[in-house]
């Protein structure tokens, strides 16, 4: 076993209900396209993560108000820096080829990250 093993938490997304720094990395997946609010939610986990704390985030934005590029720039606006999308092709891929989950639609997968400043 690990020394210290991560925690895991749950929470509202909107809203979370921890203290400001608790945490050291924030991670979701398939979670931004469901927020009626992005921005308001990434600029909360922001509040979450301790000064050099990371945030990750998995999904496939396809709409504008929920795209890439409105996510890059409600990171950028909630001042987080070293903020990078990559793309998950391997995803797609595997759902293609029929690993979906029922009820989805393949649709391509990006990796969101983002470091708060120390």
């Amino acid at each position: 076993a690990h020394p210290d093993p991560p925690e895991f938490c749950r929470g509202d997304a909107d809203a979370p209900p921890f203290a400001p720094a608790s945490f050291d990395a924030v991670v979701s997946r398939y979670v931004l396209g469901t927020l009626p609010d992005v921005s308001s939610a990434i600029t909360a986990w922001r509040e979450q993560l301790r000064p050099g704390g990371i945030l990750v985030a998995v999904d496939g934005p396809e709409s504008p108000e929920h795209g890439t590029a409105s996510v890059v720039t409600a990171l950028e606006l909630a001042g987080f820096e070293q903020v990078r999308v990559d793309p998950l092709p391997e995803i797609l891929e595997l759902d293609l080829a029929g690993s979906l989950a029922p009820g989805r639609s393949p649709r391509r997968q990006y990796r969101f990250s983002a470091r708060r400043r120390a």
